[in-house]
């Protein structure tokens, strides 16, 4: 099985995809900013905590067996989102995943 070159179509797919995260990433952080200044640090400090389990569950998966693994990334991120705003969760996420 060899590598089939990628044809413009795919490309275009692609890069559509990433313009449309890009852009549901940068509409959520403009909808957090006013989750931020309404409750203050407590907020800040709130997500930074949040911000460093959602990293550590990505970066320790749980093994269920031979070869298998299983990202509880999810948990904290759904904690996020149902104790703030659902673009903070989404926010976190994303930035997460630079940082595993």
């Amino acid at each position: 099985m060899g590598d089939r070159p990628v044809t413009k179509k795919q490309k275009r797919y692609m890069m559509l995809i990433i313009l449309a995260g890009f852009v549901m990433f940068c509409l959520c952080a403009m909808r957090a900013i006013p989750y931020f200044q309404a409750q203050g640090l407590s907020a800040l400090l709130y997500c930074i905590i949040l911000f460093v389990l959602m990293v550590l569950c990505r970066m320790l998966p749980i093994y269920i067996g031979t070869g298998r693994a299983m990202d509880i990334s999810f948990v904290p991120m759904l904690a996020c989102a149902i104790t703030s705003h659902y673009s903070v969760a989404v926010l976190l996420f994303t930035l997460s995943t630079f940082f595993s």
